[in-house]
């Protein structure tokens, strides 16, 4: 068994991977016939501050594969998300501590047609982010651990390279506040932590620093966490194009069960940002 800190990559090809989110160190272990990723940070503390208890932890679902239709997620078997479409970020589902089977099927065609699965055993007061990457022949399931503990009237920022063809990348904010150097695909690193306020962010191809995307006008506010999701293609003759994703970390607001459908919606704010 691998154990990796932040990401774990899980692939489904034909049986599912298995991955354990362990408590504790926050370390997420993962064991899958196909590779695993490699360590990229460490994961900090025990997540209570941003409304987890001792009895739950938080998943969300992000939908960041370019070229697969929407689908739908199912968890032990149960539709939990349904015509999830690409670049959305669901809100955070609500587990009890344990083992759970995750299952991604193109929306309306049922669980029998699932296109990758994985068994993930989630830990105690914890919040997870499980991303559908690639594309779709080679859809995995990538699951990042989101550090919930806040700095009093800072911001904290991380970024995750999601783009199938971009390679490394750089995200950093145009007025030089932080910045991301050479993520490879699905890599992030530990969250950057600097002043709230408002920040146009860029993100560059790390070997020739061509423009990729630029994203204008991303608020981030005080006492808050937040993911920058870098998605879709970097070749201009494909599309989506590159773009930027903003979401708030660990809001549980409408946080739904199993056993409970809803429609797949972005949590808190989230901004767009395309072009070159």
């Amino acid at each position: 068994m691998t154990r990796l800190s932040r990401r774990t990559v899980l692939r489904s090809a034909g049986a599912a991977g298995t991955a354990a989110v362990v408590g504790g160190a926050g370390l997420v272990a993962a064991q899958s016939g196909a590779g695993n990723g490699t360590t990229t940070g460490n994961a900090t503390g025990n997540a209570t501050s941003g409304g987890a208890t001792t009895e739950r932890s938080f998943v969300r679902v992000v939908h960041a594969s370019p070229n697969t239709p929407a689908v739908d997620v199912y968890v032990d078997g149960e539709p939990v998300l349904q015509a999830v479409e690409f670049g959305t970020v669901s809100q955070y589902l609500a587990l009890t501590p344990g083992d759970y089977s995750i299952t991604v099927s193109l929306a309306g065609e049922g669980i029998e047609t699932a296109v990758v699965a994985a068994r993930v055993t989630v830990g105690r007061a914890r919040y997870y982010t499980i991303v559908a990457a690639n594309l779709l022949r080679t859809l995995d399931l990538v699951v990042y651990e989101d550090d919930d503990e806040l700095v009093p009237g800072q911001a904290k920022l991380r970024a995750i390279n999601l783009s199938p063809d971009a390679g490394n990348i750089t995200v950093r904010a145009m007025d030089g506040a932080f910045i991301f150097g050479r993520l490879q695909f699905t890599q992030t690193r530990q969250y950057v932590t600097f002043e709230p306020g408002t920040y146009d962010v860029e993100v560059t191809n790390a070997n020739s620093t061509d423009r990729l995307a630029v994203a204008r006008g991303i608020e981030l506010g005080a006492d808050t966490a937040t993911t920058a999701f870098v998605l879709g293609y970097a070749d201009e003759d494909r599309q989506p194009d590159v773009r930027v994703e903003t979401t708030q970390d660990f809001p549980v607001t409408g946080a739904t069960t199993p056993g409970s459908t809803a429609n797949a919606t972005t949590a808190n704010a989230t901004t767009n940002a395309t072009g070159g």
